[in-house]
């Protein structure tokens, strides 16, 4: 059975996941789905995502 946290530890570090979309770069409006599948029962997971741009 799989621990409601994932065996996440509170307090624990958790690295970034980064990547570079090119589909980004096209001006106009984007949306970001994110999907977490492996949730035991009344488990939960908390996403929050930023997104940096940069211009010339």
């Amino acid at each position: 059975m799989r621990a409601p946290r994932a065996n996440w530890c509170p307090g624990s570090e958790s690295p970034p996941f980064t990547w570079d979309a090119d589909a980004l770069r096209v001006p106009g409006q984007h949306t970001l789905a994110w999907e977490i599948s492996t949730i035991a029962e009344g488990g939960a997971w908390r996403v929050s995502a930023t997104y940096f741009a940069f211009g010339e």
